[in-house]
């Protein structure tokens, strides 16, 4: 599914999409419209809506680990 920008001056979606690649957030970069909808319907801040998308990619990277039998992290995460 294309993503179509909002405003005239933000990045083309290919270029967001090679960036995450680059920096390895391919869990953001696969569900980014999911999870940026969702967002949208709970009314998150920006904050919010950018753990949300680092809670994606950290599952993710977690569920990978399990699969390549390496160990899995847990961190704990502090409402603010």
């Amino acid at each position: 599914m294309a993503r179509v920008k909002k405003t005239e001056q933000a990045m083309p979606v290919d270029e967001l999409d090679g960036m995450l690649t680059r920096l390895k957030l391919t869990a953001i970069r696969d569900q980014l419209d999911t999870l940026l909808d969702q967002a949208s319907r709970a009314d998150m801040t920006l904050r919010e809506a950018l753990q949300l998308l680092c809670a994606a990619e950290v599952a993710r990277k977690d569920e990978r680990r399990i699969q390549m039998g390496g160990p899995v992290r847990i961190s704990v995460c502090k409402a603010h």
